[in-house]
């Protein structure tokens, strides 16, 4: 994607928002999960850019941050933004966006501050523990 696409992008994702809340929805979900479009940006695996959208966590995490930003712009503060992530992918379930509680928090952190309202956390088997040496699955990580 150019830049233009992206912008584009971004855009076309604020107006949807802001047109759900026109027509009366109570909030809106960002699907940022399974290999759809923003999770490309997220996952390692898929992305493999090169300008600030490419390499570090953080320029990973910038496409879905803008996305988020430009939603709250349109919305404004008293309308809920949900974020659904997943750490698997329809095309490698044992993939891992995060490697370590504390990268899945700084992931994390970065949407919450764009304005991102809730996590909705998409885990393929609830019942094993999300990373070496914890007990706790995705859903229960604090």
């Amino acid at each position: 994607m150019s830049q233009a696409d992206i912008d584009e992008v971004v855009a076309s994702f604020a107006q949807a928002a802001l047109d759900a809340k026109n027509i009366g929805f109570d909030a809106i979900e960002v699907h940022g999960a399974h290999g759809y479009l923003v999770d490309q940006f997220f996952w390692e695996g898929t992305n493999q850019r090169t300008d600030g959208y490419g390499g570090s966590l953080e320029n990973r995490t910038r496409f879905g941050v803008e996305i988020v930003k430009a939603i709250r712009a349109a919305v404004g503060e008293n309308f809920p933004i949900i974020f659904r992530f997943s750490q698997w992918k329809q095309q490698d379930y044992n993939a891992k966006l995060c490697q370590n509680p504390e990268e899945l928090a700084h992931f994390l952190g970065l949407l919450s501050d764009a304005g991102v309202d809730i996590f909705h956390a998409s885990t393929r088997r609830f019942w094993l523990p999300e990373f070496d040496g914890s007990d706790l699955n995705l859903v229960s990580l604090d």
